[in-house]
């Protein structure tokens, strides 16, 4: 890091276009930023972002939208994060570490360094949210995956999840060690619709695997539109079990990641069935 020539803090997304390049670095609560950028010797141009205006949480009659700038600390304690998805945001987001990182990091941060141990992207999977990136001369608005997929440059700006996923039920769990923990064994994050115990719409998606939020789009479908009965529940959670395993077979926590999945999802389906 010692090639550094530029620090820009601007204060507009206009004053953002003027100065940003594709090989631009871009800070905010700087809680991942300099330990991913220790040996970048490239790394010429830093873009301070913390003054843009992109720290909101909205709701309209789609959607919830959260500008790239919110941190974890104002999503667990924000009215709309409580109120909707039966609070699945705001707890979600009170597992993220300690508190003081949780005062720190941003949504948008959580999402732009790929982790295995980030909670948002995870989230925005299950509420099959999209992100809106600005490249300094144009908005794009997509799924996640792509954003990953496609290594595109620029400037997360906001976070949209749908609220067609309101009343649906929700479960979120990090197994670590602490509380405080920033990494986990497992994370659950699931969503599930299901009357007179037809599954109408699962998404069930696990952190700490892989880089990448790890679900099947195959399982999800293979068991949408089933009843749950004991058999289905069995055949879900083996089936689970065995996609999570396969992900990192040779992980030192491969069997034990195995164990806990059954055991979470058949709970989270046996609870479901009751509804």
């Amino acid at each position: 890091m010692n090639n550094i020539k530029n620090i820009y803090f601007p204060t507009t997304l206009r004053d953002f276009s003027k100065i940003f390049k594709k090989n631009s670095s871009l800070i905010a609560g700087s809680t991942y930023f300099f330990n991913a950028n220790k040996k970048n010797n490239l790394l010429n141009d830093i873009i301070a972002i913390t003054e843009l205006p992109l720290k909101y949480i909205k709701k309209d009659k789609k959607n919830i939208r959260i500008g790239s700038l919110v941190t974890f600390d104002d999503i667990e304690n924000n009215d709309i994060c409580k109120d909707t998805y039966f609070g699945f945001l705001s707890h979600s987001a009170s597992n993220c570490s300690s508190q003081l990182i949780r005062n720190m990091a941003t949504i948008g941060g959580n999402i732009a360094h790929p982790n295995a141990f980030n909670i948002m992207p995870l989230v925005i999977e299950t509420l099959n949210g999209k992100i809106k990136l600005y490249d300094g001369k144009k908005y794009t608005i997509m799924p996640l995956t792509d954003y990953y997929n496609k290594k595109l440059s620029g400037i997360i700006t906001e976070i949209i999840l749908p609220l067609a996923y309101d009343r649906d039920f929700f479960y979120f769990e990090k197994i670590a060690k602490t509380s405080s923990s920033w990494e986990s064994y497992i994370t659950f994050s699931f969503r599930a619709s299901v009357k007179n115990k037809i599954i109408n719409d699962m998404r069930l998606v696990f952190g700490a695997i892989t880089s990448m939020p790890l679900s099947s789009i195959n399982i999800e479908k293979k068991f949408t539109g089933k009843e749950i009965t004991k058999e289905l529940i069995n055949d879900i959670s083996k089936e689970y079990s065995e996609f999570v395993y396969n992900a990192h077979p040779s992980h030192k926590y491969a069997e034990y990641r195995k164990n806990v999945v059954m055991n979470t999802i058949s709970e989270f389906f046996s609870k479901l069935s009751k509804r």
